[in-house]
């Protein structure tokens, strides 16, 4: 069975049906910007699991 959560040490638990979405320019190792959260103006996408 599929973990509940994933455990990532500089993200705390990220669910694996989830998608964070930017509205900023970029994010990642080549941005100021390392991670999602950092973007002035993200939002989280939660997807329901299959039936």
């Amino acid at each position: 069975p599929a973990p509940a959560a994933l455990a990532l040490p500089h993200l705390g638990p990220v669910d694996p049906r989830s998608v964070r979405i930017s509205f900023a320019k970029g994010w990642g190792p080549k941005y100021s910007r390392r991670d999602v959260t950092a973007c002035p103006c993200w939002l989280e996408v939660l997807l329901a699991p299959p039936s």
